[in-house]
């Protein structure tokens, strides 16, 4: 979906109190008077047909926001979704954005910040605020640097499988969360264990770990 800026935009804010869905609106009405913006009641039926964009509230300790998201992704695909989640990590940016999410705003952030979010996401583009923007690039130029020579390039749904298995997740878990079945993501683990020319889990999650967070090999 592109948007046209001489429209007024239609924002649907999804937020677990709604306290935290009034706060966003009240900073979002504070800058511009070109969104529309509306509070989510959790029924699926009841998000417009033309929302613009999703503003999903997800705190960077909630268990299940990782499939927050992808149900969002799955449930309105073609609608654009900026996830705010304070103090989330590169790894787990990259994670939301694997997962369908098309921005992530990982701190208190200027309200321009939140402005921008939503307009580039909006119009269709990928968006991360300036704390994220170059750990994310680092973090795929780091990547590229350990995959050996004429090796081909891990795919999301690879990265985002030994992403989860280095922060800890089960393959039970890990699976849930992406929405596959276990033998699905073991595979995906496994091509991933291929490409980077290593034996065991415990390789890969070292590897992938240092990708994620170079301080980890110290």
């Amino acid at each position: 979906m592109t948007h046209n800026n001489a429209t007024t935009l239609e924002v649907v804010v999804d937020a677990p109190k709604a306290a935290a869905a009034n706060e966003v609106i009240d900073s979002m009405e504070a800058v511009t008077t070109d969104i529309n913006p509306t509070v989510w009641n959790g029924d699926w039926d009841q998000v417009p047909s033309d929302t613009d964009v999703a503003v999903v509230v997800v705190p960077s300790d909630n268990a299940d926001r990782f499939q927050h998201v992808r149900e969002w992704h799955q449930e309105r695909p073609e609608t654009p979704i900026l996830v705010i989640s304070p103090q989330a990590t590169a790894a787990q940016a990259g994670l939301l954005l694997g997962l369908g999410a098309n921005g992530v705003i990982s701190k208190d952030n200027s309200l321009t910040t939140l402005q921008d979010g939503i307009e580039t996401t909006a119009n269709g583009d990928l968006f991360a605020d300036d704390k994220l923007t170059p750990e994310l690039v680092d973090q795929a130029a780091r990547l590229a640097d350990f995959l050996p020579e004429n090796a081909p390039p891990i795919t999301t749904a690879e990265w985002n499988a030994v992403s989860l298995l280095a922060i800890g997740e089960s393959t039970a878990k890990g699976s849930e969360i992406l929405g596959i079945k276990r033998r699905t993501y073991r595979l995906y683990v496994n091509r991933a264990k291929n490409k980077l020319g290593v034996d065991s889990n415990a390789e890969l999650i070292r590897k992938t770990r240092e990708c994620l967070d170079p301080s980890s090999a110290d």
